[in-house]
């Protein structure tokens, strides 16, 4: 097994990843019934706090997004240190963009989603927070300085 077939099995395994989280994430924002669910729940207690109603589910819509443009950024970088090209990156903002409008245009399909365009520009912050948080985890450790430096 040489270094091509650990760098395809990794890359198989960081598009396997992101693949499973589409998957979720699109039956989560378009196909289940969210009044049957326990966020609804969660959602209508967060009044209790003193915090307007839907407050849950904006924060939730920013950090799982957050999450899959994390996964999708590491599966379009190039071995070994996850680059991204100038083409990957305009995949990555065109399929962002598309996902967060597309999800919100799909609700309109289900009577028991209530779709927001707002909803969608939490996604894309939630987006940006992805990336920054790449950003931050790809950035190179400073190392201190050696004895006599």
């Amino acid at each position: 097994m040489g270094p091509e077939a650990g760098e395809r099995w990794s890359a198989g395994w960081r598009w396997g990843a992101w693949g499973v989280f589409s998957a979720l994430l699109v039956y989560a924002l378009d196909f289940h019934d969210p009044d049957k669910h326990l966020l609804n729940e969660i959602t209508y207690k967060t009044r209790a706090l003193g915090l307007p109603l839907g407050t849950f589910t904006k924060v939730l819509h920013v950090l799982v997004f957050a999450a899959w443009t994390y996964l999708l950024a590491n599966a379009l970088g190039r071995p070994p240190h996850g680059e991204l090209s100038a083409r990957a990156r305009w995949i990555l903002a065109g399929m962002v963009v598309l996902t967060a409008g597309g999800t919100e245009l799909l609700q309109q399909l289900n009577p028991a989603r209530h779709p927001a365009w707002a909803d969608a520009g939490f996604d894309l912050l939630g987006a940006g927070l992805g990336l920054a948080a790449r950003a931050l985890r790809r950035r190179p450790r400073r190392t201190a300085p050696g004895p006599g430096a």
